[in-house]
C-alpha cells in the first residue's frame, strides 16, 4: 500500500469485521479516516482501538444510520463542514440476510440499507468526491450476487420475503451502482472512478452469532480473516493501476490475495443498471450531477 498522507477515506460500517481492518491499515499508512457508523458508541470503541495500534493516526467518527435519509443528509453536512476532500468511499456497512424489517423511510431495510442508502450517500458526498483528483468510490459486494435477481415487481419484498433472496438482490444492485457509476464518470470525464470487490469467505463475529448448520461449518472451515477480506477492498481504494469498473477480489475465489475478477453477467446489464439507477433517484429524491 502507497503512502497516504494527506488524503481521506471514509468507510461504512467501520467499527468491526472489514469495515475496521480497512479503516485499521488505512489510517496505519497515514490516511485520515472517517469511521461512518450507526452505533456511536461502538465507532469510538474502534477508534480507540486503532490509536493503540496506530497512536499518530488521524481517525474521526460520524454517527451516519444508513436506513435513514435525513441521517444521511445530516452526515454528508457534518462531514462537508470540516473537509473539502475525500480520496476515497468504502461503501461497505448493511445488513445480511436479516428478518424482514422497514427503514425508517419505508424501504425492506436490506435493499434500502445495503443499495438505497449507498446510493444516497454518495450522492450526497458527489460534489466532493468530483473535486478531489482522482478520488474512488469502491462498493462492496459479495460472490452471493451471481445468483440473485432484482425482482422489478416486488423490489420491498412486500409480497413475499426470503431473507437471503433479499440479500442477494441487494448485493446485485450493489454492483449494477458500482459499474453504471463508472460509466457516467467515464461520459463526464471525472478524474473519479467507481470499483466494486468483495472479500470472499470470511470469519466475522456477525457470521458465527447469526449463520446455521451447513452456513456457518463452511464459515468456520474456509472463512479467512477480517483482516484477509479487507485486501480485496483496500486494493481497490489504494493500488495505482486499478481500472475504473473493475471487480476485484480473492484469487482463490473464497480466499486468498486479491486480483481483478469478473462479476456475473447480470451485474453488467446496463439496462438493468439505468433502470435501477431511475427508481433509485425516484426513491431517494437524490440526483446525480457529475461535472
Amino acid at each position: 500500500m502507497p503512502d497516504l498522507s494527506g488524503k481521506t477515506f471514509m468507510i461504512t460500517g467501520a467499527n468491526s469485521g472489514i469495515g475496521y481492518e480497512s479503516a485499521l491499515a488505512l489510517a496505519e499508512n497515514g490516511a485520515l479516516v472517517v469511521l461512518a457508523c450507526r452505533d456511536a458508541g461502538r465507532a469510538q470503541q474502534a477508534r480507540n482501538l486503532i490509536l493503540q495500534s496506530a497512536p499518530n493516526a488521524s481517525v474521526e467518527s460520524i454517527t451516519l444510520d444508513l436506513g435513514d435519509l435525513n441521517s444521511i443528509s445530516s452526515f454528508a453536512s457534518e462531514f462537508k463542514k470540516n473537509h473539502q476532500r475525500l480520496d476515497g468511499l468504502l461503501n461497505n456497512g448493511g445488513l445480511i440476510a436479516a428478518k424482514r424489517s422497514e427503514t425508517s423511510d419505508g424501504f425492506e431495510a436490506q435493499f434500502g440499507i445495503n443499495h438505497l442508502g449507498h446510493f444516497a450517500l454518495t450522492g450526497r458526498l458527489l460534489d466532493v468526491l468530483v473535486n478531489t483528483p482522482d478520488s474512488r468510490v469502491v462498493t462492496m459486494g459479495s460472490r452471493m450476487h451471481t445468483s440473485g435477481k432484482i425482482n422489478w415487481d416486488d423490489l420491498m419484498s412486500q409480497h413475499k420475503y426470503d431473507r437471503w433472496a433479499a440479500y442477494k438482490q441487494s448485493k446485485l444492485a450493489n454492483l449494477l451502482f458500482a459499474f453504471e457509476l463508472s460509466r457516467r464518470f467515464d461520459k463526464a470525464g471525472s478524474s473519479a472512478i467507481s470499483l466494486a470487490a468483495h472479500p470472499g469467505v470470511c470469519k466475522t463475529g456477525w457470521a458465527d452469532r447469526n449463520m446455521e448448520g451447513i452456513m456457518k461449518f463452511i464459515g468456520r472451515m474456509l472463512g479467512q480473516p477480517a483482516s484477509i477480506g479487507a485486501l480485496s477492498p483496500l486494493y481497490a481504494l489504494t493500488d495505482p493501476n486499478v481500472q475504473s469498473g473493475g471487480y476485484y477480489g480473492p484469487d482463490q475465489d473464497k480466499k486468498g490475495y486479491p486480483v481483478e475478477t469478473k462479476a456475473a453477467k447480470s451485474a453488467y446489464d446496463e439496462q438493468a443498471s439505468k433502470r435501477l439507477w431511475e427508481i433509485s433517484e425516484r426513491l431517494t429524491g437524490i440526483s446525480y450531477e457529475i461535472s
